[in-house]
């Protein structure tokens, strides 16, 4: 119950910091008008209150405020009736039908459509299938030579194993996030429980089989179009593998840049061409000397925000502290506040 409490109150904490941003009597006003230049796509309804998704639809709003341009927001089953040029979107399944697989191919027909009625989108058709899109980022990685982890994707499902893969491996769900749906193989056993189950059938429909890099950190980092916004280490302190998300402990590092790579991974975003994206790269033993892999990449994203903490406090636990000063919650909306208006500065100048 507690937790619980905590979480809501959070929740609504970040609300009233979203709300701040704005600036209100604009934003009132705008929303009558429907020759705004801009709008911030919504989906409507009370579950978009009981998620996360109104507090960043706020802070987009505010983003696009703060460059002067006029924005209203607008419910998705109206956005055909919108007259402007620029249309921006927070990707979420709630903007997708209830029961839909592959979302981001659902706002991938979104988007396309919009820019088919001379609409400047963001995310566009191309961008918003690499979010949370497993099969098509990693044949896009194979596609443009982008280095990373020995990748197999069998489809349609079935129990085959390739011959040269050995135990144990990784297999990535295909619409996932973060650490959810990274499961850990170990042998013939754990993979057929899992590729039988009816939840794995019933939301993916396609294997993603990756070789397990000797790794126990990864590399965050995040561009707004050619330029690095933000970078961080995530370490794993156990000896055994597991996912370097926050959730599980690891420790944060926001000062260290591999120098050496620096060109190369600007050349690999360079190749993808998003207007954001935030990277996971690894290096196999941890070695700054081997290549760098690149594990995933989004578009669409949740940074962590720099701070300095006390050595008995893991990044992990103070997210989820309630704090008034210096709260994880309030640093995570200024950060994505900057990152916000550096991707719609990109969009607005890339396509005036």
């Amino acid at each position: 119950m507690k937790k619980f409490a905590i979480r809501n109150l959070k929740r609504l904490y970040r609300i009233i910091i979203s709300i701040s941003y704005l600036k209100k009597l604009r934003f009132i006003f705008q929303q009558f008008n429907n020759n705004s230049d801009a709008a911030v796509v919504y989906a409507g309804g009370l579950k978009e209150f009981l998620t996360n998704q109104i507090q960043f639809d706020l802070i987009l709003v505010s983003a696009i405020q703060s460059l002067g341009v006029s924005v209203k927001l607008i419910r998705k089953a109206k956005i055909d009736a919108f007259k402007g040029r620029f249309v921006f979107y927070n990707p979420d399944e709630i903007l997708c039908p209830a029961g839909e697989i592959n979302y981001p191919e659902y706002l991938g027909n979104f988007a396309k459509n919009l820019e088919n009625n001379g609409k400047i989108v963001c995310y566009s058709s191309r961008e918003i299938v690499f979010w949370e899109n497993k099969t098509f980022m990693y044949e896009e990685f194979a596609r443009l030579n982008i280095p990373h982890p020995k990748t197999w994707i069998i489809k349609p499902i079935s129990q085959f194993i390739p011959p040269e893969i050995q135990f144990p491996f990784l297999i990535k769900e295909e619409h996932s996030n973060g650490s959810l749906g990274v499961h850990k193989i170990a042998d013939k056993e754990a993979f057929s429980n899992l590729v039988t189950s009816n939840s794995f059938r019933e939301n993916n429909n396609a294997i993603i089989i990756q070789e397990l890099i000797n790794m126990r950190k990864d590399f965050r980092l995040i561009f707004v179009g050619a330029e690095i916004v933000l970078h961080y280490w995530r370490e794993n302190p156990s000896e055994e593998w597991k996912p370097t998300s926050t959730m599980y402990g690891s420790k944060v590092d926001f000062t260290f840049f591999p120098e050496k790579w620096r060109a190369l991974l600007c050349s690999i975003n360079e190749k993808l061409n998003l207007s954001a994206a935030a990277y996971d790269v690894a290096w196999n033993d941890d070695n700054l000397e081997n290549c760098p892999l690149i594990l995933e990449v989004s578009p669409y994203f949740s940074p962590n925000p720099p701070i300095n903490l006390p050595l008995n406090v893991t990044y992990g636990k103070y997210k989820k502290k309630l704090l008034l000063k210096n709260s994880w919650d309030s640093l995570l909306l200024k950060q994505t506040f900057e990152i916000k208006k550096k991707q719609v500065n990109y969009i607005l100048n890339k396509k005036a």
